[in-house]
């Protein structure tokens, strides 16, 4: 069954009860409850859920929204990849927050984002690439050199960031194993973020449970195939029987959060490789009309994804 995520319409709203109804009258019955999710609107999900109103699939971390952040960058306030100890330990205590949460609100899985690299001379040679790419302004031999600069220096990265990752994860596994609670590590849409798709493959060998997994984003993964950076199809290759679920939407080039049909992705391949158990989420941009969420949903059953 599809959920929706309420990156569609949390910021529209203030009153959890209004968020909710709005999405119910759209036919769903699942959400998944994102990291723009303020407390009093956690608190209004909470109570609908207990009142039988509303069912939650899964939880995008962090949740609830913590006071006075950004609800546009909160999802990457404390990574775990941070060189600062003290960020790593509240990014831990507040993904168990989320865990609890998921729990209180019978949700299987919780959505991660591991990390980043913020060095900032790594940070320019994604933006010279990413605008090379998208601009075509550099000859083809040029925005290559590129390419390759920022794959290594990406690489010399890698090591560090990992290690601290796995840090984490080594205090969040167990507790969200104890909570019955499925953690999945969703790939992401910079090549500076964490994980690559190597590095997805040495996080699930090192947690190999069946509490913990890939979280398929569809438009990062074309965001990332679009740029060079991974092999069409290659995370679904390589990682979809670890799969836990999957955000569904359209993307054009590095455009994602787009209505399925909207765009060019191919959603037939991608059923090929969803489980009856695989949690399926649309996580589409605030200015999708009910109009093209109602199409969107109708082009994923004419695709076999429901």
């Amino acid at each position: 069954m599809l959920s929706l995520s309420t990156s569609w319409n949390a910021i529209k709203h203030s009153d959890g009860n209004k968020l909710v109804r709005e999405i119910k009258d759209l036919g769903f019955e699942n959400i998944e409850v994102n990291y723009q999710v303020t407390g009093q609107q956690l608190a209004d999900i909470l109570e609908l859920h207990k009142q039988g109103e509303i069912k939650v699939s899964s939880l995008h971390n962090l949740v609830p929204l913590p006071q006075g952040a950004d609800p546009n960058t909160a999802h990457r306030l404390y990574p775990f990849t941070s060189p600062n100890p003290e960020v790593r330990k509240k990014a831990v205590n507040l993904a168990k927050q989320t865990i609890d949460h998921a729990v209180k609100l019978g949700a299987g899985a919780i959505v991660l984002h591991l990390g980043e690299c913020w060095e900032a001379p790594l940070v320019e040679v994604e933006k010279s690439y990413v605008n090379a790419r998208l601009k075509s302004h550099q000859s083809k031999e040029r925005i290559e050199e590129i390419r390759q600069k920022l794959i290594q220096s990406r690489k010399a990265c890698s090591e560090e960031g990992v290690g601290r990752i796995i840090e984490c994860l080594r205090q969040l596994v167990p507790y969200a194993e104890a909570k019955g609670v499925k953690l999945g590590f969703e790939n992401r849409y910079w090549h500076t973020q964490y994980p690559t798709s190597e590095e997805l493959g040495i996080l699930l060998q090192e947690f190999d449970s069946d509490r913990v997994g890939m979280w398929f984003d569809v438009g990062h993964a074309a965001t990332q195939e679009y740029f060079g950076f991974q092999r069409k199809n290659e995370l679904l290759e390589k990682y979809a029987n670890r799969m836990i679920g999957v955000h569904l939407m359209d993307c054009i080039r590095n455009s994602d959060h787009l209505a399925p049909g909207k765009g060019q992705y191919d959603f037939a391949n991608l059923e090929k490789y969803l489980k009856p158990h695989t949690i399926k989420v649309l996580e589409l941009a605030l200015y999708v009309t009910p109009e093209d969420l109602k199409s969107g949903v109708a082009c994923l059953h004419k695709q076999g994804i429901s």
